[in-house]
């Protein structure tokens, strides 16, 4: 069996530009997608962020309201005096902030 030895073109061009490496108009190629890319996904975080902050407000208001209904079964349906915080100091005094040394 007889083989021939004929050179392969492709083989040629992979080689050569595997010693030069990337020419200027690839890397700017990519550049120029990497970039499109970046453009399309940054509105797109920004609204995942602002949906996770609301996200997060809802949580935190649930729980204030278990919390209120936890307080309310426990002290005989009767719901949690305001002491008017802030206009008044009130609720530091009772819990004893404030007020220096225990005595």
């Amino acid at each position: 069996m007889k083989r021939f030895n004929m050179p392969c073109r492709m083989r040629e061009l992979g080689r050569r530009s595997a010693l030069n490496g990337f020419t200027l108009i690839e890397l700017l190629t990519v550049m120029a997608v990497i970039a499109i890319l970046a453009a399309l996904l940054l509105p797109v975080l920004a609204g995942a962020k602002s949906k996770a902050r609301a996200i997060a407000c809802l949580s935190n208001e649930r729980q204030l309201m278990l919390a209120s209904l936890v307080y309310v079964s426990e002290f005989n349906d009767a719901l949690p005096y305001n002491l008017g915080w802030p206009r008044s100091r009130s609720w530091r005094r009772r819990m004893g902030f404030g007020t220096g040394p225990p005595r």
